[in-house]
């Protein structure tokens, strides 16, 4: 199973906020008064950062091991998002979305947007669209 994770680094300046550094994006940083916020808001900066580069089709960094770095995961519905697109762009099959469409018992249409991000389809939907893959949606 493949997992979305990235590593950022925590920093504490003498400000007493926690700041915030994605390794693979020099546009991914933020901060929180406490680390559990830094955390929080690395979440979803991650999250944004990921489905930019689905809506322009970026390719993904590899993820880069770098000590003392913690591992942020984006929500899970850029998770689930990424899965399927990740499923459906290295189908070797150029009807793959007409046949997840006809798997998931809905048109075209509607099986083509939940790749997209900014639709924000459910997450009950894209398990069922990934599963329809034959991927498992682990959260």
């Amino acid at each position: 199973m493949k997992s979305y994770a990235y590593p950022a680094t925590m920093k504490k300046p003498r400000d007493g906020t926690y700041g915030v550094q994605f390794v693979n994006f020099k546009e991914g940083f933020t901060y929180g008064n406490t680390l559990a916020e830094a955390q929080d808001n690395a979440c979803e900066v991650l999250s944004l950062l990921l489905e930019s580069y689905l809506v322009f089709k970026k390719a993904l960094p590899v993820p880069t091991i770098k000590k003392g770095a913690v591992l942020i995961l984006p929500d899970a519905k850029t998770q689930a998002a990424l899965a399927l697109y990740e499923s459906l762009s290295t189908s070797k099959n150029v009807k793959a979305m007409a046949l997840l469409a006809r798997e998931m018992d809905t048109s075209w249409t509607a099986a083509s947007r939940l790749g997209d991000t900014r639709q924000r389809p459910t997450l009950k939907l894209l398990d069922k669209a990934v599963r329809a893959t034959g991927r498992r949606l682990v959260i």
